[in-house]
C-alpha cells in the first residue's frame, strides 16, 4: 500500500513465482506496494556496530538505529509533496536506500533525519525498477548509518524489527517474526514474509534482526489478510550498490525540457550562452542551483541565491535566479532592487525589463488604496519599462500583457486593446513553433494549461474593448475566450456583465445558467444572477440565487437583502414609487 498520494502497484504472482504453491491463498489478491528503505544495524564510522544491541530491549535498538533511517519526501514541480516514504543510510557519506516507486514521479526530492534536519537528494545513484529498489546520495559526511546482513539463510520464527514512517508518523518503531523465507527454484527469486505490523509511508523501511542488521526492505502488505507483508531481501540491495552508478536524476538533460519553458526561457537561454565563460566551479556551483531553483522553488533557496548573486556579480544568471525567487517569495522591495541591478548590467534585456515593470505595477496596486495620487508614479514608471521590454523583445506575450494592464488601469482603451491583441498572437505564435516542448511540459505537469496566456489575454481585450465601447469586439473577445480549453468562470461573469450593460437580461440569464451548470459554487456568477434576477424583477429567482450564495459567499449575499426588500416594495406598491 502507499500514502495517499502514491500510486498502486501490483506484486504480480509471476515475478515471485514461489507464490503460485500458495495461490489457492493468494489468488485475485492485489498487493499494494509502499514507500520502502533498507536498513541496517546503526554504526558509525569510526566505531562501527554500537555495542549492546544483541537480544537487547526494543526501546534501546530504537534509539540506536533511528539516527540512520529518514523520512523522503517526494515534490513536484511547484515544490508540493506528492508523496512520502521512508529510506535510510547505508554509507557514512550520505547514501541511502529506499524503493523506487517511492521516487519514480519525483521531480524533486528531499530527505529529514530524526533530529529534524532536512537533505535536499543531489542524486540518484542508482534504480532497479524490477527489484523495486533505489540508491540516494545526499550531500553529508560521518553520518550514522545501518549494517547490511545476510538474508538467505534466516530462518521462519526469527524476531525482527522495523522502523519507519507509517502514515507519515516518522520514527515508529514495530516488532514481529520472519514468516517464511520463500524461493522459486527456476528463477531463483526470494522475497520474505513477516508480521511485524506496517502501514503506508512505511515503504523503504529497514527491517532488521535484533542484532541490528538490515535482512529485508519492506515493500508491500496484503490487505485482506492478517499481518500478512512482503519484504525484498537485503542481497538484492547489495547487488544494486555494485551495479555501475546512473546518471543524476536532475541532469543537464532536464535543460530540454526548461529551456523553452516561458517562464525560464530567458533563464535557460542565458544559460547555455554563459557556459563559455564560466569557469568548472562556477558551471557546477550555478547548475545546481538552478536546477534546485527551476524543481524545487523553496524559500531557503534564497540566503544561497543572494550570496551568489554577489559572488559572481558579473554573472547575470545569478543575479535573474536572485531577483525570481525574491519575487515568487513575496519579497517586492527587494526584488524591484534586484531587477533594477540586472537591467543595469543588461539594458537590452526585454525580459528584465518585464520583470521590473511587472513588480512596479504590483507596487502600484499595493500603495493605491492609501496613496491614490502618489502611486500612479510607479504605474508611469512601469509603463515605461514595459514598453522597454517589448521593445527590445517584441515577442515576449507576457510582457504585452502587463503593458495592456497598465494602459486599462490608465483608461486608455485602446492602447490596452493593441497590447492585449500583440500578447494573444505572441503566446499562439509561440505554442505553434513549440509543440513538442509543450507535449513534453504537459507529460511532466498534467494539469498544466498551454493556452491560459492566451485566455487571459481575450479576457483583457473584452474588457478593454468595453471601456472603449467596442460592443461587438468585446463580444467576440469573450466568446472566442469561451471557446479554448483553458476557460473557467470567469469568461461566463464577463460576457453576462456585458450583456447586462447592454440591458440584454434574457441573454445573460441564459450566460449565466451556462456558467453555473459547469461551476455551481462560483461566487461571481451567483452575484450576476441575483442581480440580473432583480433587473427582470423576480425577486422570487433572487432569493434562490441569494440562498446559494450564501453558502459560498455570506457577507456579499446579506448586502443583495436591501436590493430585494426594495424591488418586492415596487412590485407590491408600484404607485408608490
Amino acid at each position: 500500500m502507499c500514502t495517499a498520494t502514491s500510486r498502486r502497484l501490483t506484486l504480480r504472482l509471476d515475478s515471485f513465482p514461489h507464490l503460485n504453491t500458495i495461490r489457492h491463498y493468494l489468488e485475485g489478491i492485489r498487493i499494494c506496494f509502499f514507500l520502502a528503505v533498507v536498513g541496517c544495524g546503526t554504526k558509525t564510522p569510526e566505531t562501527g556496530l554500537t555495542p549492546g544491541l544483541e537480544e537487547g530491549p526494543l526501546i534501546e535498538l530504537h534509539k540506536q538505529i533511528s539516527p540512520a533511517v529518514v523520512t523522503i519526501f517526494s515534490l513536484n514541480n511547484q515544490g508540493q509533496r506528492v508523496g512520502l516514504g521512508s529510506g535510510f543510510f547505508i554509507s557514512p557519506d550520505g547514501v541511502i536506500a529506499t524503493n523506487n516507486h517511492v521516487i519514480e514521479d519525483a521531480k524533486k526530492l528531499k530527505a529529514r533525519s530524526s533530529n529534524g534536519s532536512f537533505f535536499d537528494i543531489a542524486n540518484v545513484i542508482s534504480t532497479s525498477p524490477d527489484a523495486d529498489l533505489a540508491l540516494l546520495k545526499v550531500d553529508a559526511i560521518d553520518v550514522s548509518y545501518l549494517e547490511l546482513g545476510e538474508s538467505e539463510a534466516v530462518s521462519p520464527g526469527t524476531k525482527v524489527v522495523v522502523l519507519g514512517s507509517p502514515e507519515g508518523l516518522e520514527q515508529s518503531i514495530s516488532d514481529g517474526i520472519i514468516s517464511a523465507n520463500r524461493k522459486e527454484k527456476e528463477s531463483n527469486k526470494r522475497i520474505l514474509q513477516f508480521t511485524a505490523p506496517v502501514s503506508p509511508g512505511s515503504s523503504g523501511s529497514p527491517m532488521l534482526t535484533l542484532d541490528g542488521k538490515v535482512i529485508g526492505i519492506v515493500v508491500a502488505i496484503q490487505r485482506s489478510g492478517q499481518l500478512l507483508n512482503w519484504a525484498i531481501p537485503v542481497e538484492y540491495l547489495k547487488q544494486l550498490r555494485e551495479a555501475p552508478p546512473r546518471a543524476s536524476q536532475f541532469s543537464m538533460s532536464d535543460w530540454e525540457i526548461l529551456r523553452d519553458d516561458s517562464e525560464f526561457s530567458e533563464v535557460t537561454s542565458n544559460w547555455y550562452a554563459l557556459l563559455d565563460n564560466l569557469e568548472d566551479d562556477e558551471i557546477s556551483e550555478l547548475s545546481d542551483v538552478v536546477l534546485s531553483y527551476s524543481f524545487g522553488r523553496q524559500p531557503e533557496l534564497l540566503p544561497l541565491l543572494k550570496s551568489m548573486s554577489k559572488k559572481y556579480r558579473h554573472n547575470k544568471l545569478a543575479l535573474l535566479l536572485y531577483g525570481l525567487a525574491l519575487r515568487e517569495n513575496g519579497l517586492l522591495e527587494n526584488a524591484i532592487d534586484t531587477f533594477t541591478e540586472y537591467v543595469e548590467l543588461d539594458g537590452n534585456s526585454g525580459y528584465g525589463q518585464y520583470l521590473l515593470g511587472e513588480l512596479l505595477r504590483q507596487r502600484f496596486i499595493n500603495e493605491n488604496e492609501s496613496n491614490p495620487i502618489g502611486s500612479r508614479a510607479y504605474l508611469v514608471e512601469a509603463g515605461d519599462r514595459l514598453r522597454d521590454a517589448v521593445t527590445s523583445d517584441p515577442g515576449l506575450g507576457a510582457a504585452w500583457t502587463e503593458l495592456g494592464l497598465v494602459y486599462l488601469e490608465q483608461e486608455k482603451y485602446r492602447p490596452a486593446m493593441n497590447a492585449f491583441r500583440k500578447s494573444y498572437e505572441c503566446e499562439d505564435e509561440y505554442l505553434r513553433q513549440n509543440e513538442e516542448t509543450v507535449r513534453k511540459l504537459q507529460q511532466h505537469d498534467p494539469d498544466l494549461k498551454p493556452d491560459i496566456r492566451i485566455y487571459e489575454s481575450y479576457l483583457f481585450y473584452g474588457r478593454s474593448a468595453e471601456g472603449a465601447k467596442d460592443y461587438k469586439a468585446a463580444y467576440n473577445s469573450y466568446i472566442q475566450a469561451l471557446s479554448m480549453p483553458s476557460a473557467d468562470s470567469r469568461a461566463y461573469y464577463r460576457l453576462a456583465w456585458l450583456y447586462e450593460h447592454l440591458e440584454n437580461y434574457e441573454a445573460a440569464g441564459e450566460i449565466i445558467i451556462k456558467g453555473l451548470i459547469k461551476y455551481p459554487q462560483d461566487p461571481g456568477l451567483l452575484q450576476r444572477a441575483v442581480f440580473v434576477s432583480l433587473w427582470m424583477n423576480n425577486p422570487e429567482l433572487a432569493r434562490i440565487y441569494q440562498r446559494r450564495l450564501f453558502s459560498v459567499d455570506p457577507e456579499s449575499a446579506r448586502k443583495f437583502e436591501s436590493f430585494i426588500l426594495d424591488t418586492e416594495m415596487l412590485l407590491q406598491h408600484p404607485h408608490r414609487y
